[in-house]
């Protein structure tokens, strides 16, 4: 929800600061190019079954941000769930 929201529909954007978010580094350009997929393919499919947008935005502890349509928070939360299974990304418990 925070990238949608700081980028809007800015794609590009929304990767690089998710990149470094999770990675701490930028894409490379095959990186960026199956992560855009991810994302559009994501995106095609939550448009198309908006009930399982808001059933994912539902998990976790924060609320679903009502400013940011769930077929777009949900492709987003996905496209974060698979830079953080990367094994670049390292996080502290």
């Amino acid at each position: 929800t925070r990238l949608q929201k700081a980028h809007g529909g800015n794609l590009d954007a929304l990767i690089e600061e998710a990149f470094l978010s999770c990675l701490s580094r930028s894409p490379d350009a095959r990186e960026r190019e199956i992560v855009q997929g991810l994302y559009t393919d994501q995106l095609a499919y939550f448009r198309a079954h908006p009930q399982e947008a808001s059933a994912l935005l539902k998990v976790g502890q924060a609320p679903a941000e009502p400013a940011v349509p769930a077929p777009e928070a949900a492709a987003a939360t996905v496209l974060a769930q698979a830079l953080l299974n990367h094994d670049a990304s390292v996080v502290k418990q």
